[in-house]
């Protein structure tokens, strides 16, 4: 007998498999990052099409997912997309397959406050969540109200985002 389970999560990158069905990476608050395939959801009349697409949130069960909204569609703008695809990189790169329930509502804040924000917004938004997603495995010690000003002062931030990169991507391997 297996345990099934169920878990809200966001598809972080997905890719054919075969002829008809999608491996995803889906990341949850309750497991972190899951490796799935999704059999059957290329078909035209798939019911699982929707939930195994870039960007789609929702719920996930072991047999299938409920989608809520997919942020491919609600973003509309090519700057916003390349944003989530750096953020969803950068959280491959250094999550495991663990609860991280602090960062996966770093990743919805991020995911929701970008549906809403002006594109002149974008980059300072990116910035923040790079350094809330690397304060969160432990390589940026500024606390929030740094953060707040380093936000202020764009050449700087990015050089501490740089630096707690190459150590905390030189720590993970």
């Amino acid at each position: 007998m297996y345990h099934k389970y169920n878990t809200e999560g966001v598809v972080i990158k997905s890719y054919e498999k075969g002829e008809s069905s999608r491996n995803v990476v889906l990341f949850s608050e309750e497991f972190g990052l899951i490796y799935a395939s999704v059999q059957n959801a290329r078909g035209t009349y798939s019911k699982l099409k929707p939930g195994a697409q870039d960007f789609a949130f929702g719920n996930w069960k072991m047999v299938g997912a409920q989608i809520g909204k997919n942020f491919f569609y609600s973003l509309e703008s090519r700057p916003k997309y390349l944003v989530v695809a750096k953020v969803f990189s950068l959280i491959t790169e250094l999550s495991g397959e663990e609860k991280n329930a602090e960062l996966y509502e770093i990743v919805v804040e991020f995911l929701n406050t970008l549906e809403s924000s002006d594109p002149t917004d974008v980059d300072m938004l990116e910035r923040l969540t790079v350094i809330k997603v690397l304060k969160n495995h432990g390589v940026v010690a500024e606390s929030e109200e740094e953060i707040a000003l380093l936000l202020q002062d764009k050449r700087k931030s990015i050089e501490i985002i740089n630096k707690a990169l190459r150590a905390g991507l030189h720590a993970t391997h």
